[in-house]
């Protein structure tokens, strides 16, 4: 309940313009030092210990009298206060919209969109991924995933200031909290932006990529509306025309020619807060598999990889290599959804992969393995209560020893796993999957195997 409320009024908050939450501020703090005032004063005035025995001894018995002579009455009040409550809440989620009624429907591109020489130059392709109904599409290359994995560390340049919302996003603010806030429940956070591309030169990586502070609503108002065409109208007047807000493209793609191409993490009007997921496996083969519940804005009813979120900004901590920061965040997200106590089980995790998924704007992700030295019955899945909105359950149980682990067998089989659960299957799990496969297969073994 209380994690509704705070969900419910940060959105609430971040829908406002400066002006009218500066103006909040100053009533909020005005109402509150009369209020104290008048405590106070009441307080001086009062005989504490004498007020108390009146209570108790007279007004207490009347109150219980009254209340079996008058329940009926009561039961009404209390009916009519909940029903003024009710109105209450759904004025106050209207504000999310500004007054506005906002009407979106999905569109699609016209055709595959491009991508930029330099990505082409790096190995990069789109691919399809996800539930067999709603295809993800994805930015990958075989050859940056290679170098992720033998780059010993990715040292980072970390750019001065948060990144803001600017134009198109911030007027796209309020839509995307109203809809954020009906699908699931949400709450701003620090996060970590990737603000450079991981480009190949002579088959390394950068010497340096750049990172920046960005805000996890800036992402939903620029990142999460793709391929969402947004109108709006006022509620007070449902005649007047629509009023286009965005076409749904034009935040992360990019006219080149006569083809729209998508736009580099350099050149992004988008947030691009960066995502990690990790696949755990067990000393005894197993793979860690999770399923996000309704509450999740993201793969909600879906399978998932082990661990899958997104990179806060405190993350960082005081390190000057991204590759670091990115095991320490896919070994957060993987013990908040399995239940681990940190440091509980030995595990090693190793950077795998890289995609941007197009479906949500060109959104930058690394792909992790973890391999946990421990066998999967004796592992204790016990998340608690606030996590368990967000991870409807884990799986290490046979079913997910459809996956073979053998470098001889493992490419194969993940294709057949992918195939049987098609239709349940995330974007994220299978790209995780397949990485996970092209690591194995590249080392010829796992190493908490080795006995």
């Amino acid at each position: 309940m209380w994690l509704r409320i705070k969900a419910f009024v940060q959105c609430a908050w971040a829908s406002k313009s400066k002006s009218e939450q500066r103006e909040i501020s100053i009533k909020a703090v005005l109402a509150l030092a009369t209020g104290l005032v008048s405590l106070l004063t009441m307080a001086a005035s009062i005989d504490l210990a004498s007020l108390w025995e009146v209570l108790c001894k007279v007004y207490l018995p009347k109150a219980v009298a009254a209340l079996a002579e008058h329940w009926p009455r009561l039961l009404v009040s209390f009916v009519t206060a909940c029903a003024s409550a009710f109105f209450l809440y759904r004025q106050l989620s209207s504000m999310l919209g500004r007054n506005l009624l906002w009407l979106e429907k999905p569109v699609r591109a016209p055709g595959m969109p491009g991508l930029p020489q330099d990505y082409l130059d790096a190995g990069y392709q789109i691919v399809e991924a996800g539930p067999a109904e709603q295809y993800g599409r994805a930015v990958v290359s075989l050859a940056v995933n290679r170098a992720i994995r033998c780059a010993a560390e990715l040292p980072l340049n970390v750019r001065e200031g948060l990144w803001k919302l600017r134009g198109l996003g911030e007027e796209l603010l309020p839509f995307a909290l109203y809809r954020a806030s009906r699908r699931g429940l949400v709450f701003d956070a620090d996060k970590l932006r990737l603000g450079s591309d991981l480009l190949l030169n002579k088959g390394k990586l950068p010497k340096r990529v750049e990172i920046q502070k960005t805000r996890y609503f800036s992402g939903l108002a620029t990142n999460d509306v793709s391929y969402l065409e947004v109108n709006s109208r006022p509620v007070s007047d449902l005649y007047s025309p629509l009023k286009s807000i965005y076409d749904g493209f034009s935040l992360f793609l990019t006219q080149i020619g006569e083809r729209l191409t998508l736009a580099q993490l350099a050149g992004s009007r988008c947030s691009n807060h960066l995502g990690v997921s990790t696949m755990a496996v067990t000393r005894d083969g197993v793979v860690l598999i999770t399923g996000q519940s309704s509450h999740n804005i993201q793969s909600r009813r879906l399978l998932a990889p082990s661990g899958s979120g997104s990179v806060d900004w405190r993350d960082l901590g005081q390190s000057n290599d991204l590759l670091a920061v990115v095991r320490r965040a896919a070994e957060r997200e993987l013990t908040e959804e399995c239940g681990f106590k940190a440091g509980r089980y030995p595990m090693k995790t190793s950077v795998i992969g890289f995609a941007r998924l197009v479906h949500r704007g060109g959104k930058p992700e690394f792909f992790c393995l973890t391999e946990i030295d421990e066998n999967a019955g004796d592992l204790e899945l016990a998340h608690g209560h606030d996590e368990k909105l967000f991870t409807a359950f884990n799986h290490s149980d046979q079913m997910y020893r459809e996956i073979d682990l053998d470098p001889l067998n493992i490419e194969e089989s993940v294709r057949a796993f992918c195939a049987a659960h098609r239709n349940d299957n995330s974007v994220l799990l299978e790209l995780a999957l397949q990485f996970m496969a092209d690591e194995i297969v590249d080392r010829q073994s796992i190493a908490v195997f080795r006995r």
